[in-house]
């Protein structure tokens, strides 16, 4: 399982109210992928300081890696990025995948 990764912040002041519409957008927009076979239901996490994650599981990296190069994904993170400058997002791989790569590539270039 591979997953699209979202941290967003408390949006910039005066813009709480087009936050709560962008991020209400980008819900719908994952629902729709959702129901579209190209991804799992999104979960999304509200922290107690402000802020949050949004996770959007799937099952192959290739369909995640197609939905990020999409003119609808530019505009939804374009519009979340003038709420929330800070916002960041990533291609999430397994632990399981990627830590024995890793490792290997350690323990031929470190002493």
């Amino acid at each position: 399982m591979y997953a699209l990764f979202f941290q967003f912040h408390i949006p910039v002041a005066g813009r709480e109210k087009m936050a709560v519409e962008v991020f209400n957008d980008a819900m719908m927009t994952f629902g729709k992928w959702a129901a579209e076979g190209l991804c799992h239901e999104p979960l999304a996490f509200i922290s107690n300081r402000g802020g949050g994650v949004i996770l959007l599981p799937g099952d192959h990296e290739a369909k995640l890696w197609e939905l990020i190069h999409t003119d609808e994904f530019y505009e939804m993170v374009t519009k979340a990025r003038l709420t929330d400058p800070k916002l960041d997002w990533q291609l999430m791989a397994p632990a399981t995948e990627l830590m024995p790569k890793w490792a290997e590539v350690v323990m031929q270039t470190l002493p």
